[in-house]
């Protein structure tokens, strides 16, 4: 954080650690350009909050803000593209296992196995299978698409949450 961006501190809060711990935390508040603070109780908690909360630029926390939102879009993009290589790899799947299908009715046909009446129930049972399966593939990646909006949506409410607390 500190190399992509020198505006940037981290600061730490030690709650209630031990000396191996407060040492590293020191260490690494001070790699961050940042300052770390031990503290035992709620009250020392809150009152160390309230300071670095007041001592925090306002371009600190847009550069926050539209990080972790950038963030946020990014790893939305990311389950959507999942998702649709999932969906493109069950249509693919679907359709050679359909062409199969019928190449083995085609051949029971042909080696006069079974007429063409029987073909035909068979396709016909083929095809409700076809279609179940995808009304089930077409209604998961909805259910799926949904849940990715919503998380976004959740991850985006959480940091106007941040900064409404930041900025009250």
């Amino acid at each position: 954080m500190k190399e992509d961006n020198t505006d940037v501190q981290v600061n730490i809060i030690g709650f209630d650690v031990d000396s191996k711990a407060d040492d590293q935390l020191k260490n690494v508040a001070r790699a961050g350009g940042g300052e770390y603070t031990s503290v035992k109780t709620k009250q020392e908690l809150k009152d160390i909050e309230t300071s670095w909360k007041d001592s925090i630029s306002e371009g600190t926390w847009i550069w926050w803000k539209s990080g972790n939102f950038s963030n946020n879009i990014w790893t939305s993009v990311d389950h959507y593209n999942n998702l649709r290589d999932l969906y493109s790899s069950y249509l693919t799947m679907r359709n050679l296992e359909h062409d199969r299908f019928l190449d083995a009715v085609n051949a029971l046909v042909d080696d006069e196995l079974i007429d063409l009446d029987k073909k035909q129930e068979i396709l016909t049972i083929l095809d409700e299978r076809n279609q179940k399966i995808k009304d089930y593939m077409s209604g998961l990646e909805s259910d799926k698409k949904d849940e990715i909006e919503e998380t976004s949506d959740d991850l985006k409410k959480k940091v106007d949450e941040i900064e409404k607390k930041f900025r009250d």
